[in-house]
């Protein structure tokens, strides 16, 4: 059903469209402006559809709010939009046209999972189909979820989320989620899981002091619960398409802090990193407090033990090779890190753990 109000004055056209199914192909190319076309007359578009198709997406339930005037506030919710392996719910944007297919895309709100998606950005049409965008997203949630999107669920669960994204990347075309995105990536999760098995547990037998704290003070749930418990996550990195380069990442636990950097490949999953663990900071918070000791058995890194290593491989089962601590860029060692890795030093290396 099409109502069109066509004014005698020269006003806006008032065009009220309700359609059970829409294809982007029955459209024009691209939507003229005033600029583009003096001669046309202003037109305001209201409309409600059922399922309309944009190329390859799919948007269900929508009611869209267009206008021809420069600088005039768009709108556009829907129940559903499905593109490949993407699927946003409840979405929610308010825009501008800018002529030329541009789009000023001032606020994107939806449901994505179990997480909420923000996106701000300038929107430029792609000849092979989508857009292009460039500007800022958050995404806050579950990160068990979201690593279950990524085919990582078999190392992280649970872990309330916050992660900011500045830079550029593509919507609504025929790509993987991570093609053509750039930019700088800040991940913070809090209360998180990692799961037992593969990587954690080829680190936890290198580290061979798993079982030392029950052993001390008894039950530990952060380490007799499934997988290893940690308090705080947090990772700073650049995303060049498929290739995550970590600048930092540090995990903090009452078994274990974890230090490290690296790189990560989104496409098929190898990573490259070096990391730095260091078990006992409760015992360290209390040498910290004794100036001499700290500086004896601690060291510059005022710490008991450190262990490094070198992560390389398929992350759900990367291989973990021990090598020194200043390979790894770390603090030199104290009395007791160097008393404790002095095996090492002289008869070799133990052997990867498997």
């Amino acid at each position: 059903a099409l109502d069109i109000r066509v004014p005698l004055d020269g006003d806006a056209w008032n065009m009220v469209m309700k359609a059970a199914y829409l294809s982007r192909d029955a459209l024009p190319g691209a939507l003229p402006s005033i600029q583009s076309a003096p001669q046309q007359y202003p037109w305001q578009l209201v409309a409600d559809i059922d399922r309309f198709e944009w190329n390859k997406t799919l948007i269900r339930g929508v009611h869209m709010d267009l206008s021809s005037q420069l600088h005039h506030m768009g709108s556009l919710r829907a129940n559903e939009m499905a593109a490949k392996d993407l699927v946003l719910k409840d979405l929610s944007a308010d825009f501008e046209l800018l002529g030329e297919g541009k789009i000023d895309l001032q606020a994107l709100s939806a449901k994505m999972n179990r997480h909420h998606f923000f996106l701000s950005a300038l929107l430029t049409p792609e000849p092979s189909g989508g857009l292009k965008w460039k500007g800022f997203s958050t995404v806050s949630g579950s990160l068990g979820a979201l690593m279950n999107k990524a085919e990582l669920s078999t190392i992280f669960e649970e872990g309330k989320m916050q992660a900011v994204f500045l830079g550029e990347g593509y919507l609504l075309g025929d790509r993987a989620w991570w093609d053509g995105m750039r930019g700088r990536l800040r991940l913070h999760v809090v209360d998180g899981r990692i799961l037992r098995g593969g990587t954690l547990t080829k680190v936890l037998a290198a580290l061979s002091w798993s079982d030392l704290p029950k052993l001390l003070i008894g039950w530990r749930p952060d380490l007799t619960r499934k997988g290893l418990v940690y308090e705080h996550l947090q990772l700073e990195a650049e995303l060049l398409d498929q290739n995550m380069l970590v600048k930092r990442l540090g995990m903090r636990s009452s078994a274990l802090q974890l230090a490290g950097q690296g790189s990560l490949n989104l496409a098929d999953g190898q990573v490259d990193m070096m990391v730095v663990a260091q078990p006992f900071q409760n015992l360290d918070a209390i040498l910290g407090s004794i100036p001499i000791l700290r500086d004896i058995l601690g060291g510059k890194a005022r710490s008991l033990f450190r262990k490094a290593y070198h992560m390389h491989g398929l992350i759900s089962e990367a291989e973990v090779d021990s090598v020194s601590a200043k390979d790894a860029g770390a603090p030199s060692a104290g009395l007791i890190d160097t008393l404790l890795n002095l095996p090492d030093h002289w008869f070799g290396q133990v052997k990867p753990a498997k």
